[in-house]
Parts: C-alpha cells; structure tokens; sequence
C-alpha cells in the first residue's frame, strides 16, 4: 500500500514469518521483563499490536494515547485505540443526560467553531498537513544535501555499507531511498502547482468530499484494516452517488509526491470523480461546507463535519463516532442510501457532550512538541523549560488516571482488586 520501491518485496511465507518472529520477541520480552504496566504513546506499528494483544491475554495494564480530536485533548486507552473504551461511552453517555445550561461552555465553543472562517486543528500547525505552498527549490536542495550527509555518515563514516548489502529487506540501500526522496519533493513541488492530474473544483456542482489519508498509517491500519484499499473505496462510492453528483477526491498534503501516478490516473478514470487540487482552499472548512457530504476512513474531516451541523460517513473507530450525523459503514450496500440523506443535522447537543466527555477524561498534552524538544534535550541541544515541564506533568497525571481507569475496568471483568 506504498510506493517506496528502494525497500524489497517480501512473499507470503516471508510476511508469516515476519510475524511469527515478532510474536516469539515479544513473547520473550514480556517474559523476561514481566512488567506491572506498559505505557505506550502512540498505536503505530505492527509490534504494538502484538504487545496489546499479548498484554491483554496475560492480564498486564496497557495504556496508550488515543486522540480525540478536540484541540490537545487525549485520553487513555486499553485496546490500542481499537474501538471506544467502555468508560469513555459510558460518560458520554451521562453527559448526554445532562441541560443544554450544564453543557454551556462545551455549546458556546461549538457555535463560535461554526462562525469561524478556518477550522484546522492547531495540533496540525507546522506538519506537512497544514502545508498549502510550494517548497522553494534552494529548500529542497537544503533538505537533500542533509539527507546526503545522514548516508554518507551511515554507510561510509561509520562502516555500515557492508552490514546494508547483507539484507535488503532489512536494510534498505542508501542510493535509492535518496533519490527516492528527491524525485518526491520535486513531484510534490510540482503537484503544489497548476498541473494536468488534480483540477479545480466546479462552483455550484453538487459532491461529496473524500479526503484521502496517510498510507501507511497507524489511524487506518489499526482502525480500519479492511478498508486501506483507497481505490477500491473511490470506486464503491462513486457508484453510489446520485445521478448528477460528482466524488470530489482529495491528497493527503504527505502524500504527494509517495502516491504513484498510476493511482491517480485510475480515479480519473471515473466519470463521477473529480480529483481535486489540494491547495486550492488554504482550510477544510470550504471543502466541507461546500460538500453535500463527507466520506472518509477515520479522518479528522468527519468530526469537522459533525461540529459545523452536517452528516458523514466513516468505515472504522474512532472516538467521535459517538456523536451524531456521524455513521459508521460496514456494508458498501448501505452507501447510497446515507449519501442520498446527507445533509444538516441538529446535533448541536451530541456535539457538546462529547467534547465534555472529552473534558472530563482527556489531558492537553502536545505530544508532537514533547517528543521533538525531548530529542534535542537527550541530544544536549535545548534545555528543560516551563513549557515542556508542563506538558510532563500532564502526561504523568494521564498514566495516573489510565491505571486507575484500567483496575476499575479489569475489576468488573474478572471480579479482582487491584491497588493503585
């Protein structure tokens, strides 16, 4: 499901025994270790869900982060972010009882969401998510020249082009990950621009929005692995739109450039598909607003949809699927009639009490800024500040409230206390 051809192809029996190895290691670790907890940060990889599976089987905590979505808001989970915790739907739930007076501030900061002209998420700030300009080719040069010297202290420097040749499914050869990566800056560079593969969208022309995702990437694979055949999405529910109406696909700003051009030359094939320039809007919220509809994996975009009144459709788990307008596909045969009743919602008060659940059991902890700063302090680069040690304290108190989330949980299950 990638394009990155400097990595070699593995058969089946090698993927079986990939993971077959990945089992014994863990299993061997656990073993070895035999830790009290695991706190995780993220549910990306292969191992970790192995671990999480391992885990639950020998009955040992595993908390993780799971994104909610809302601002710097996480919560922990104890299923590797696989489906909604029972804690999480259950105040959700309590919160949902609740008056739109007890709901007010959660109610004010929707109805100032949906009067505002841009609506990224500020977590999003400074990734290449919320990049809508061409890079500079001095930039690309720059960014090339360091990844040179990055192989050439790897492999010549430090002796490890030997060690590389050995194995290329397990070492990837330095010449052409690089110009891998130059031929993707520069497509992307080209792509940002006026080109003949993405077109402008036609004003007053009826669609759907279907924003495309990361591939690979932890939110898909884990949350939805059935669907991360993005084409063969594309094509499901582009036979079921209604007569006249148009699928407007859109890129992944990180994946232009990785995609190959056989893809996008397939969604062209489609009469009913108009793939769209990425930067033809600097902000969701046009796309949105202007779409009958959106249709998505487990993007962000759905929950947009949700907090501006407006019903979507997704194909895996995630957290604001609890909020209504927000339907949850596992049939492609459901499709035509969800997309023939998109529309607005009121859904204002759904909308409110998740994003009190969320208060209520979610931190703010910017994840991104911690581990970045992290490295360069470890690195002796930067120093400690208040802004990081802060961020710290947060994740302390997170781990605190997960194990106390977890025994409580593991209580009800098997009927034994745990201290904590």
């Amino acid at each position: 499901y990638h394009w990155r051809y400097y990595w070699s192809y593995t058969n089946f029996d090698e993927n079986m025994y990939w993971l077959e190895l990945n089992y014994k290691k863990i299993l061997s670790i656990l073993e070895e270790f035999r830790p009290d907890m695991i706190l995780d940060f993220d549910n990306a990889e292969l191992q970790r869900t192995i671990i999480n599976e391992v885990a639950y089987r020998k009955e040992i905590p595993y908390i993780t982060v799971e994104y909610s979505k809302f601002g710097y808001y996480k919560y922990p989970t104890f299923q590797n972010t696989i489906g909604i915790d029972k804690y999480v739907a259950d105040r959700y739930s309590e919160n949902l009882k609740k008056s739109k007076e007890e709901l007010k501030e959660a109610y004010d900061y929707i109805n100032d969401y949906r009067s505002r002209s841009t609506i990224m998420n500020k977590e999003f700030a400074g990734t290449v998510t919320s990049q809508y300009e061409r890079d500079s080719l001095i930039w690309i040069l720059r960014v090339m020249h360091g990844k040179w010297n990055y192989f050439w202290n790897m492999d010549i420097t430090n002796g490890n082009l030997k060690l590389k040749r050995t194995n290329r499914i397990l070492y990837a050869p330095s010449v052409p990950y690089f110009f891998h990566y130059l031929q993707v800056m520069l497509r992307r560079r080209k792509y940002m621009g006026k080109n003949r593969l993405f077109e402008e969208p036609v004003e007053g022309e009826p669609y759907v929005y279907m924003p495309l995702h990361l591939i690979p990437e932890s939110t898909v694979f884990v949350k939805a692995s059935y669907y991360v055949d993005e084409l063969n999405l594309i094509e499901q529910v582009s036979k079921s739109l209604p007569v006249g109406w148009k699928l407007y696909v859109k890129e992944h700003q990180a994946m232009l450039g990785e995609r190959g051009i056989g893809f996008y030359k397939r969604v062209k094939e489609l009469h009913n598909v108009r793939l769209v320039q990425v930067n033809y809007y600097h902000d969701p919220k046009p796309w949105i607003t202007k779409a009958k509809g959106v249709v998505t994996i487990v993007g962000t975009t759905a929950f947009e949809e949700a907090l501006l009144g407006r019903k979507s459709i997704i194909f895996g788990d995630v957290p604001f699927e609890l909020v209504d307008g927000i339907t949850k596909v596992t049939d492609f045969e459901e499709l035509y009639g969800l997309i023939s009743e998109f529309g607005e919602i009121d859904n204002i008060h759904s909308c409110a009490a998740y994003l009190q659940t969320i208060k209520d059991i979610g931190f703010e902890i910017d994840l991104f800024y911690l581990m970045g700063k992290a490295e360069k302090i470890l690195a002796g680069k930067e120093e400690r500040d208040d802004k990081f040690n802060g961020n710290i304290e947060e994740l302390k108190k997170f781990y605190v409230f997960g194990y106390r989330k977890w025994c409580e949980y593991n209580r009800r299950r098997t009927g034994e206390y745990y201290e904590y």
